[in-house]
C-alpha cells in the first residue's frame, strides 16, 4: 500500500490510463455472447442503464443544467452518442468479430478531429490529413479483408460498416459534449446522456415488444459490459486526462484495440488474422500523429 501511496501523480494517470484501455478494450469481448440472441436494442439499453447506475458515486452532488440551450444540446448528445451509436454498434458486432469491432471503434478518435474542423472550423493541417488517411486506410483494409480478390460493394462486411458509423456518431458526441463541457462534469454528462439514451431504447424495446429473455450468463455479461467497459473504463480516462493530459492520455487508450484483439482471442477463440496485426501499427501511429503536437 505505501508503495501505491509514492507513486507520482504522473505514474497514477499513466495507470489510469492503462486501465481504461484495458477495460474498453474488453467492451467487443463482452458484448459479443449476449448479441447470439438477444436484440442489439435491448443490450444498448441495459447496458447503458447500468454504466448510468455505476457512475452514481461520481456524479453525485455535480451540478445538473438549467438553460434550454443545455437542454436541448444534451438531448443531441444523448440521441447521437447513446441512442444511435450504441444500436449501430451492437448491432454491427453482432454480424462481425469482436476483435475487427475492437480495432474499427479506435476510429472514433480521427473521426472526431475531422468533425471538430467541420464544427469548430479548426485548421486541418497537412500533418493531420496524413493521420487521417492512415487512420481511415485501416478501416477500408479491415472492412475489406475478408473478400480481397472480389472487392464490390455487396461483399462488403455491413457489421463492420455499422462500427464505422458508431465510431462517427460517437465522434459527434465528444464535438458536442466540448461545447457543454464547461457547465457538467464529465461524470455528470455521461451519467445523463446514459441514462437518457438507455431509457429511450428500453421505451423501444417495449414498444416493439422485444423479449427480455436471457441466460444468467448473458445478464452477468450485460452488467460487466455496462460498469467495467463503459463506466468504470469512463472513469479511469476521465482521471488519465485530468493527470496526464489529452494527448498522452489518448495515446495510452488508443491500445484499447490490442487489448480488444487478445481478448477476443483468449476469451472468444477468434482468430487474430495478419491483416488485424499490420493494421494495429497503421492505426497507432496515424493516431499518435494525429494527436502530437507541432
Amino acid at each position: 500500500m505505501s508503495n501505491l501511496i509514492n507513486l507520482s501523480s504522473t505514474t497514477i494517470g499513466y495507470i489510469c490510463a492503462l486501465l481504461a484501455a484495458i477495460l474498453f478494450g474488453a467492451v467487443s469481448t463482452l458484448g459479443k455472447p449476449p448479441l447470439e440472441t438477444l436484440n442489439p436494442i435491448l443490450v444498448s439499453s441495459l447496458a447503458y442503464i447500468v454504466a448510468a447506475t455505476a457512475l452514481v458515486p461520481f456524479a453525485h452532488g455535480t451540478r445538473i443544467i438549467h438553460t434550454r440551450r443545455d437542454t436541448l444540446l444534451l438531448i443531441s448528445i444523448s440521441i447521437s452518442g447513446a441512442i444511435i451509436a450504441p444500436i449501430l454498434f451492437f448491432s454491427g458486432l453482432a454480424r462481425t468479430s469482436a476483435s475487427d469491432a475492437s480495432l474499427l471503434v479506435t476510429t472514433e478518435i480521427a473521426f472526431s478531429v475531422i468533425l471538430a474542423s467541420l464544427i469548430f472550423r479548426e485548421n486541418l493541417n497537412l500533418r493531420k490529413w496524413i493521420a487521417i488517411s492512415m487512420v481511415l486506410s485501416g478501416i477500408v483494409i479491415i472492412t475489406i479483408s475478408n473478400d480481397l480478390d472480389h472487392i464490390t460493394l455487396p461483399d462488403l462486411n455491413i457489421g463492420n460498416l455499422m462500427i464505422v458509423g458508431a465510431a462517427i456518431f460517437w465522434a459527434l458526441d465528444n464535438n458536442l459534449s466540448t461545447i457543454i463541457s464547461s457547465k457538467l462534469s464529465a461524470s455528470r454528462l455521461v451519467q445523463l446522456k446514459s441514462i437518457i439514451g438507455g431509457s429511450v431504447l428500453l421505451g423501444v424495446t417495449l414498444v416493439l415488444q422485444i423479449s427480455f429473455q436471457m441466460t444468467f450468463y448473458q445478464l452477468l455479461n450485460i452488467i460487466l459490459l455496462g460498469s467495467l467497459g463503459f463506466g468504470a473504463s469512463l472513469f479511469f480516462f476521465i482521471n488519465a486526462l485530468r493527470i496526464i493530459g489529452t494527448v498522452k492520455t489518448v495515446l495510452v487508450f488508443s491500445l484499447s484495440s490490442v487489448f480488444g484483439l487478445l481478448f477476443a482471442f483468449i476469451f472468444l477463440g477468434e482468430n487474430i488474422t495478419i491483416v488485424q496485426i499490420g493494421v494495429v501499427p497503421l492505426l497507432f501511429a496515424g493516431i499518435y500523429i494525429l494527436e502530437k503536437r507541432s
